[in-house]
């Protein structure tokens, strides 16, 4: 991942809004809504379904967003690491899913092995593969989320958070988005909270201010993204957060639950 790859090659190039900016917040607010449905569902399954449609469009598109030479090899490791973190969330546990993120280190070299164009920027090919693995094994983390006692309330509402943080995202911009998202996301988590369960209210804020350092640091990237990258690679920028965010979930739910 290079700086000028994350960074417009004209600074005077102003990304164009309109139809690209509502094909983000459109790809960011149905992600939440599918897996809040799911949540809702309550059945595990379904709520892995939609993670592993999530984590695909994802890996499509992380090689591109973040210029790794060969995509097609980071496409597979993300993918092995991805899934396998999925399935062992799903019939496993988290011990399983910590011996993924260890083995997802050899996983990458494998795939260097499997190259066959001279291997440049093998650093960035390893460090950016590896990063969009574990964005992967964070989305992974929401299935453990839901099955814990309570778990699927507290996930729905920060589900319900993410929605609402995209669509600050749309109106606000600049450093004030360090503020905008988490003042969305906690009044969403917290109404929810309120209103469907009696589980503590603290992790909604501790969420939120998560998801806004989170989301002022995606926001150094956005204009690039809006103004460069192709339709994949913008969707796969705005599903980070649902992924990314897993682990932050999961922890905080094992404080709370």
């Amino acid at each position: 991942m290079t700086p000028q790859h994350l960074s417009s090659s004209n600074p005077q190039k102003k990304p164009r809004v309109g139809a690209r900016v509502i094909s983000h917040l459109l790809t960011a607010i149905a992600a939440a809504g599918a897996l809040a449905a799911a949540m809702v569902s309550g059945e595990r399954i379904v709520v892995a379904l939609v993670l592993a449609i999530v984590l695909g469009v994802t890996c499509w598109g992380w090689p591109s967003l973040v210029g790794l030479p060969n995509r097609d090899v980071g496409r597979m490791g993300m993918a092995v690491i991805g899934y396998v973190a999925l399935a062992f969330a799903l019939y496993g546990s988290v011990l399983y899913v910590t011996y993924v993120a260890a083995l997802g280190v050899p996983v990458v070299y494998v795939g260097e092995m499997l190259r066959r164009d001279g291997r440049p920027r093998l650093l960035t090919q390893v460090a950016g593969t590896y990063a969009g693995g574990l964005v992967g094994i964070g989305g992974s983390l929401w299935l453990l989320v839901v099955e814990l006692p309570g778990g699927d309330k507290l996930a729905l509402s920060w589900m319900v958070a993410m929605a609402f943080a995209a669509v600050a995202t749309t109106f606000v911009r600049g450093p004030l988005i360090g503020v905008a998202v988490p003042l969305a996301a906690v009044a969403a988590s917290s109404a929810v909270l309120l209103t469907v369960t009696d589980l503590a209210w603290w992790p909604a804020p501790a969420f939120a201010v998560i998801l806004g350092v989170l989301a002022w640091g995606l926001e150094q990237m956005t204009p690039a993204v809006l103004a460069s990258s192709d339709l994949v690679s913008r969707v796969s920028f705005a599903l980070i957060p649902f992924s990314a965010m897993g682990v932050v979930g999961y922890a905080l739910a094992l404080l709370v639950l």
